[in-house]
């Protein structure tokens, strides 16, 4: 699920919710639990759907238990937004819906969506167009989802290096251009245009959005992005990117440079091996004066791999400040 991002989400909980009406009780056993993981494809083996199955009935309090209600496997699913998550959110709905609203128009949304500043745009992991997609039909207001398809195969006829995939955006899917029908016999002039005219429009610019639903979406998008400054980057990016835009052109028509308010935080990437033996890559936000820690010649220009291993202990250190406990050894790059 957490490939397919926010939007791939509402089918799994769907079918969860699905499984556990069917039951009796309103509830799954390991089995059940186990084979609705399988059919949604989220790349578990049996084993690890059961080991996943056991690791809930311990968070809820019932280790051993046989059956789990399938209200609260959604709940452990869906998870909830931390402190800080949650006010950037509130933060962004008020820019969205100012004086309190708690409901707006999806024309309202739309005019203050801007997804060209997003992290995953500026990195060049997906297009604006496949983005803008991507928080639509998680707000549920594409009037067809396309979160199944292939997102490389859409990234291409995005791009206009491939045709568009067959039976999405305006395309015929039940009459296959320069075919005759199997079941009707030859084709009928304008079958196309009337096939593609009774489609769900690309965005329902008449329904609404109310900060439930808002919130609901931005919970899903925290599951499947670990990363606090990523979260945070992609809610005001979204929602405040218009007013970033108009300072910076604002600034350039002033010829004026536009005074930093504050120094923007280092990007150091450290590969940290732990005390229990694991190794990964996390970020030093703070490289100020480290150098100073080296006493190497050359390792005041800036470059990493002069400062040698004189730095480790205050590196250690600074990680420690930032919460990365139990870090054993590092090693700055190149690695």
């Amino acid at each position: 699920a957490r490939g397919r991002g926010p939007a791939g989400l509402p089918p799994v909980l769907a079918a969860f919710e699905a499984a556990g009406a069917a039951a009796a009780d309103g509830a799954l056993d390991q089995e059940s639990f186990s084979q609705c993981c399988l059919g949604q494809n989220l790349g578990f083996s049996l084993h690890e759907c059961r080991r996943i199955f056991r690791r809930l009935a311990d968070e809820q309090g019932a280790p051993g238990c046989a059956a789990l209600p399938a209200a609260a496997i959604v709940r452990a699913i869906r998870g909830h937004l931390p402190a800080q998550r949650l006010a950037a959110v509130r933060e962004a709905w008020a820019r969205v819906a100012p004086a309190g609203r708690g409901e707006v128009s999806s024309q309202e949304l739309l005019a203050k969506l801007d997804v060209r500043r997003l992290p995953t745009v500026l990195s060049g992991e997906v297009s604006t167009e496949a983005a803008r997609r991507q928080i639509l039909e998680g707000l549920d207001l594409c009037g067809e989802r396309t979160a199944e398809r292939s997102s490389f195969a859409l990234e291409e006829a995005y791009a206009r290096r491939r045709p568009m995939l067959v039976g999405v955006l305006g395309t015929p899917r039940d009459v296959p251009a320069g075919r005759p029908r199997k079941d009707e016999g030859a084709r009928v002039q304008g079958d196309i245009a009337r096939e593609v005219s009774g489609r769900p429009p690309p965005v329902h610019l008449d329904a609404s959005v109310s900060f439930t639903d808002f919130e609901a979406y931005y919970t899903l998008f925290s599951t499947v992005t670990p990363d606090d400054d990523i979260f945070l980057a992609s809610v005001e990016a979204a929602w405040g990117g218009k007013a970033h835009l108009y300072e910076a052109a604002h600034a350039s028509r002033a010829a004026c440079k536009p005074r930093s308010v504050a120094k923007p935080p280092a990007c150091t990437r450290v590969l940290a091996t732990f005390e229990d033996g694991s190794s990964r890559l996390v970020i030093l936000r703070n490289d100020e004066g480290i150098e100073l820690y080296s006493g190497q010649a050359g390792s005041t220009t800036n470059q990493i791999w002069t400062w040698g291993a004189g730095v480790y202990p205050e590196v250690k250190r600074r990680l420690q400040e930032q919460g990365i406990e139990g870090v054993q050894s590092i090693k700055l790059a190149p690695f």
